[in-house]
């Protein structure tokens, strides 16, 4: 499902905002990893464009002051995680 003129999904979005909460629910539901927004860019790209310290890659609605807003480490954790499957992330979980 698309959600805006920039073809971003609401998983792109969630990645934009850096809102852990939604990627973890859009994740476990199986929100597509794939899918393209208009410049072309997967959730997983975009996500390892960001930079910690961008005030521009800050959640715009200021729900960091109640909702914890994730690094861009975590973000890329979480997405590799999911495209991994979980079998891999399984045997991930036993190594550690």
């Amino acid at each position: 499902m698309r959600v805006s003129p920039t073809k971003a999904t609401v998983l792109h979005l969630a990645v934009e905002t850096r809102n852990l909460q939604t990627l973890r629910a859009l994740t476990a539901a199986g929100a597509s990893l794939t899918a393209k927004n208009a410049d072309g860019l997967t959730p997983l790209q975009i996500a390892e464009k960001l930079k910690p310290d961008d005030p521009e890659n800050r959640n715009p609605f200021g729900a960091q002051d109640f909702m914890p807003v994730a690094s861009p480490e975590e973000i890329v954790a979480l997405l590799r995680e999911a495209a991994a499957g979980p079998a891999v992330a399984h045997e991930v979980g036993e190594r550690q």
